[in-house]
């Protein structure tokens, strides 16, 4: 992370844009109807139509379908970090630059499960990344949910997926572009947040910048 600019980057699909550069997407594709993500289908679409006039498309791992992600280290409980890895941490600070100083961030790469590799830079500075916040919102709701059904997963699924919450006034000083799209738009519009935009919880969640109402219960989440 730089001081006061960048979100701290634990682990690798956490650097993935940063190493590899291109689009990224926070689910599967094909998951637009379980999760409620509309924005999903019209992504999907759009890879089918680049795929067939040979546009370019998004990484691999952005392609699988919902029943072809695996998380890692699920069957590792006792992982142990290995040593660091020279010639991956040398790497990094050759992305970063000259402004590696001023960074402070840790790359765990699992591409081969067995033989993982770990580099980091100026990994135990400790810093204050800003989107501290965005976690606590997104941890606050997940823990709610918890408590309130510890047992049925699909019932918070539900909630996150059918409760719809719209921006009030508390959105007319937020600039920032977020996508929009429903079935039968030609194409995703990116435009600031209106008055009045409705989103479901698990839309809003996938996305990278909050906007935080009290109560807790009443906020709206967009990128």
């Amino acid at each position: 992370m730089k001081t006061g600019r960048f979100a701290l980057c634990a682990g690798a699909s956490a650097l993935a844009g940063l190493l590899a550069g291109g689009p990224a997407a926070a689910y599967p594709l094909d998951a637009a109807g379980p999760t409620g993500i509309e924005r999903l289908e019209a992504y999907r679409l759009g890879q089918k139509g680049r795929e067939r006039h040979g546009g370019e498309l998004l990484p691999k791992g952005a392609l699988l379908a919902s029943d072809e992600v695996r998380l890692s280290l699920l069957d590792r409980p006792d992982f142990q970090i290995p040593p660091p890895d020279p010639e991956l941490g040398a790497e990094l600070r050759r992305v970063l630059g000259a402004d590696a100083p001023h960074y402070s961030l840790a790359l765990l790469d699992l591409t081969d499960p067995h033989h993982p590799r770990y580099a980091g830079v100026n990994p135990d500075q400790a810093q204050n990344p800003g989107s501290v916040g965005k976690i606590m919102a997104g941890l606050g709701l997940f823990q709610a949910l918890a408590d309130l059904y510890p047992d049925d997963l699909d019932a918070r699924r539900r909630i996150l997926r059918e409760t719809q919450v719209s921006a009030d006034g508390f959105i007319r000083t937020d600039d920032h572009e977020v996508p929009f799209w429903k079935p039968g738009d030609p194409r995703v519009e990116r435009r600031p947040i209106r008055e009045g935009d409705v989103a479901s919880f698990r839309r809003g969640l996938v996305t990278t910048w909050f906007v935080v109402h009290t109560p807790f219960k009443e906020f709206f989440v967009l990128s």
